[in-house]
């Protein structure tokens, strides 16, 4: 199903597809992004990438509440500042199956809306097979994806946008894996020695 960014019906239908266990395409504040629940759409999510199980993917919470359900490690209030925004913290998880968890709290008060009120984390991943370029255009997304999964949110053509900052924060010294839109200054890395 294709539903448009503006249409009225949306928060329903995209709502009732998520706790469903359906997967999702939609623009997230800096990429279009495949979302399901976490965690029971993993594997399903790493068949669509077309990707191996050896990265987890990051999950999208709505508050500091939500993250500390999952994580029991304390977050430095100078780094929490950069939430909600385009910074991906890896932290050490509760777990047992995995060491770490990456979360992120999106910039964007629809998607936030819809975390609290599903009252569950949403697995994302960008929008492309594994390997390859984001996709931004969508009659890409689109003719690539119209079988592969429940629902795709129209928002049009993003402008060109680079995904978020990955921040490695569960052991020290923290370490910018991947350098996205969200710039942490020196000074807080270095006090992390």
């Amino acid at each position: 199903m294709i539903i448009k960014k503006n249409s009225p019906e949306l928060f329903d239908i995209l709502k009732k597809t998520l706790q469903n266990n359906g997967t999702a395409i939609f623009p997230c504040d800096t990429i279009y992004g495949i979302m399901g629940r976490y965690p029971n759409l993993e594997n399903k999510i790493q068949k669509i990438k077309e990707r191996g199980n050896s990265r987890p993917f990051l999950k999208l919470i709505s508050d500091t509440g939500m993250m500390k359900s999952m994580t029991s490690q304390d977050v430095d209030k100078r780094i929490l500042s950069y939430w909600p925004g385009p910074l991906t913290l890896i932290l050490k998880t509760k777990r047992k199956e995995e060491e770490t968890i990456a979360l992120r709290i999106p910039n964007d008060p629809f998607l936030l809306k819809l975390i609290k009120s599903l009252n569950f984390p949403l697995i994302s991943t960008s929008v492309n097979r594994s390997g390859d370029v984001f996709l931004r255009e969508i009659t890409k997304i689109i003719e690539f994806y119209k079988d592969k999964v429940d629902l795709i949110v129209d928002a049009g053509d993003l402008p060109k946008k680079i995904p978020s900052t990955l921040l490695d924060i569960s052991s020290k010294p923290y370490k910018v894996l991947r350098q996205g839109e969200c710039l942490i200054p020196e000074e807080i890395l270095k006090s992390a020695l």
